[in-house]
């Protein structure tokens, strides 16, 4: 990577960075905000479904607060293969 210099000074570089709730890597490849996005939203269901949540309000759940952040973005993960666009598919 290139070192670029602020007044004399290199500014330094990351490999992830979270900027308005995306997680952006240095490749553009979307896999560590993705995977952040199933961990997020799957323990939850998860939780939900452990103590007996009926499918009526778990879906209820689904479409009011999971489904418009997973909507939110989701042209970004156009450019991704479909190995990593599947990981969503269990959320």
């Amino acid at each position: 990577s290139p070192q670029l210099m602020l007044y004399g000074d290199p500014i330094p570089t990351c490999s992830e960075l979270k900027f308005l709730g995306f997680l952006f890597d240095n490749r553009l490849s979307w896999i560590p905000h993705i995977r952040n996005l199933k961990s997020k939203y799957l323990r939850p269901i998860n939780i939900l479904l452990n103590y007996g949540c009926s499918t009526k309000r778990l879906s209820h759940i689904y479409i009011t607060l999971i489904l418009p952040r997973l909507d939110c973005g989701s042209q970004l993960y156009k450019s991704v293969n479909n190995a990593v666009s599947g990981v969503l598919d269990t959320v």
